[in-house]
């Protein structure tokens, strides 16, 4: 299990498959595990690399999320590649991801040569708050989804969900808003999102692709928030045919 020292703490990534780096970035409430069923299928072709954010999975603990902690996220992530001289790598990113993906392309353009953007959020909509809320109660009133989330998060993953959600829903905090920085991106990109997401509404992945030059937009009818879950197969072939364009 390969760890990899970043500003001190310790953090666990996956490394699969050989050829051109393509980096999986997990959400917000997932880890590199979330992409445990995808990468047999891009390793084939791909050196895959995965990690688990600071806080996540197998990686240290962490006791909060400070006001613009993506920014951070995305600066220990390019750390941690340049770290293993990959050279430029190819991103797929979703939700949290997503984010760090879209702000990675910006602040690093010699080591982003394509970006998938999935689910990305670029700031809070109604819909955010609104999904953002049930999440959290289910956290507090359900013992099966706590438990859920211990499983898949780690151990205290359901403690850090509650912090999670706490500094998203906090009204005195401006969490993440990255809409002028997005028109920097200047990689092939491909903006993917579920026309069910639950936490955006279309017009945010919209706004997304219509501020990258050139950027594809594939909206997904009756999907909601995790388009690599809900339809495996189309996302994977859909993701590799816009990887190979993206030489």
């Amino acid at each position: 299990m390969p760890h990899a020292t970043i500003r001190g703490y310790q953090m666990y990534y996956e490394d699969h498959g050989q050829g051109e780096p393509l980096v999986f970035l997990h959400g917000g409430m997932a880890t590199s595990a979330d992409f445990a069923a995808l990468i047999p299928t891009f390793a084939e072709r791909y050196r895959v690399l995965a990690n688990d954010r600071w806080g996540y999975g197998r990686s240290s603990r962490r006791d909060g999320f400070a006001q613009g902690y993506l920014w951070q996220d995305t600066a220990d992530t390019a750390a941690w590649l340049d770290g293993l001289n990959v050279g430029r790598v190819h991103v797929v990113g979703h939700s949290d991801g997503g984010s760090a993906g879209l702000l990675l392309a910006v602040t690093r353009p010699d080591l982003v040569r394509s970006l998938v953007a999935v689910a990305a959020h670029t700031h809070s909509e109604p819909r955010t708050i609104a999904g953002l809320q049930h999440l959290q109660r289910l956290v507090r009133t359900s013992p099966g989804y706590r438990a859920a989330l211990e499983r898949h998060l780690g151990p205290g993953g359901a403690a850090m969900a509650e912090v999670w959600y706490a500094h998203w829903l906090d009204p005195t905090r401006i969490t993440l808003d990255i809409r002028a920085e997005v028109s920097r991106v200047r990689c092939p990109t491909l903006v993917i999102q579920g026309e069910g997401d639950e936490f955006a509404t279309p017009a945010h992945a919209e706004g997304i692709a219509n501020a990258i030059p050139g950027a594809e937009l594939w909206l997904i009818p009756n999907c909601r928030h995790t388009p690599h879950h809900e339809c495996r197969q189309a996302f994977s072939e859909r993701v590799l045919a816009f990887l190979a364009r993206a030489q």
